[in-house]
């Protein structure tokens, strides 16, 4: 995982960034002609461009057509491997989400079929060659119905954001994994979320609570509620800090039996989103969590120092 920040581009705006990206991977490097990379649907597409490093270097774009189709996913060369690809694809997929879509397809490489099938995406009918590339039609059913039965809510103010992760804490029975910056105070030091927190975790041997925190140093030797529940009951809630190269400390998320998600587009701004029953969404965030867990934290024994 890199230094990766994700946002939405208009082609009036960025149209130089993200022109120069396309040309890059797929002119140059995969000789798609210049005629067929730039048609006319980039000005009704919605783009994501990735940006790394303090000098927002762009490195990577993606774009959604109005009627549900994912085209022109690209990473420069020099940043491949390092997850930007992948969280592309996770914004984007989200924003079909918003936009109430049911269903999204793509026409992937065939040397790309893997990486979409990690997502859900299906392959259908025949292998084409599109710019004399074999391509394969791919579709994906976002949680198998409409938007409008299981919607996403927009939460943008503590009075949108504490209800719901209350009663998605509420509803837990096995695990709850949160990834955050600091654990924001205005969240995680509720005595409701952490009394729901607390009682997941004394609840069976089973249970499991996992705490990732990006910048741990405002916690060590505080008093807050979440920190010395870890402390004192460690064998059921675990917390470590973050030793990779962060993405954009904005990003977090609170999931709960890999199923109920509240995700954080700007947690110290607190907004973000929700959703009752977004398994797909959750696998994928957990996936990433999962490596980050194992290779890319560690034990922080200021953490687990009960304070005085």
């Amino acid at each position: 995982m890199t230094d990766c920040h994700i946002q939405e581009a208009r082609w009036a705006d960025a149209r130089a960034q993200l022109e120069a990206i396309r040309r890059e991977v797929f002119v140059r490097e995969q000789k798609v002609p210049e005629e067929e990379e730039w048609e006319d649907r980039d000005l009704d597409a919605t783009h994501l461009l990735a940006m790394t490093g303090s000098e927002n270097q762009p490195v990577g774009t993606v774009r959604l057509l109005p009627e549900g189709k994912i085209t022109r996913m690209a990473v420069l060369q020099s940043h491949r491997g390092l997850g930007i690809g992948a969280a592309l694809l996770r914004e984007v997929l989200m924003l079909c989400k918003q936009r109430g879509l049911a269903q999204v397809y793509l026409d992937a490489q065939i040397t790309a079929l893997g990486f979409y099938r990690k997502f859900g995406f299906t392959a259908a009918g025949d292998v084409f060659l599109d710019a004399g590339i074999p391509h394969q039609r791919m579709t994906l059913m976002l949680e198998g119905q409409p938007m409008n039965d299981n919607p996403v809510v927009r939460l943008e103010h503590p009075s949108d954001l504490l209800p719901l992760m209350r009663e998605f804490a509420g509803l837990a029975q096995r695990s709850i994994d949160i990834f955050s910056h600091q654990l924001n105070p205005v969240l995680y030091d509720d005595a409701e979320l952490v009394d729901a927190i607390s009682a997941l975790a004394r609840g069976g041997r089973q249970t499991r609570i996992r705490i990732l925190v990006r910048d741990p140093r405002p916690l060590y030797g505080s008093d807050r509620p979440l920190l010395t529940l870890t402390q004192r009951l460690p064998s059921h809630i675990h917390i470590r800090a973050y030793i990779e190269g962060a993405s954009d400390p904005r990003l977090g998320f609170f999931c709960v039996d890999a199923e109920h998600l509240v995700r954080f587009a700007d947690e110290p701004a607190l907004k973000g989103f929700a959703r009752h029953s977004a398994r797909a969404e959750s696998r994928q965030l957990l996936d990433e969590f999962e490596h980050l867990w194992i290779y890319g934290s560690r034990e922080d024994s200021n953490l687990r120092r009960l304070s005085l």
